[in-house]
């Protein structure tokens, strides 16, 4: 029975650590590809919101509004000041270095 609950750990360490890496190299690219469709479902979410009295579609509206305006401009900064994504990939992942196993 000890030996089973050792390969569920290793197996569920295994799947974190890889989950980890996915989402590391993985999250920029999804905000960046969809930062338009943010900025348009926050926007509808805030104006059905509004008409329709709700609070909390205005309050999801205007979040996901706020956070596509931020990957938009985040977008354009990077383009106009000539940063390489590599340097924003090192910058966002400094803690997931090559060879460096999680505690």
């Amino acid at each position: 029975m000890v030996k089973v609950f050792e390969r569920v750990g290793k197996w569920w360490k295994k799947q974190g650590r890889r989950f980890r890496e996915w989402k590391a190299k993985n999250t920029i690219e999804h905000w960046r590809r969809n930062d338009f469709i943010h900025v348009g479902v926050g926007l509808v979410a805030l104006f059905l919101g509004f008409f329709l009295q709700s609070t909390v579609l205005m309050v999801f509206g205007f979040f996901v509004f706020y956070i596509g305006l931020i990957y938009y401009a985040y977008d354009e900064t990077v383009e106009y000041l000539g940063i390489s994504e590599e340097f924003w990939r090192a910058f966002f992942n400094l803690r997931q270095k090559e060879g460096v196993e999680d505690p």
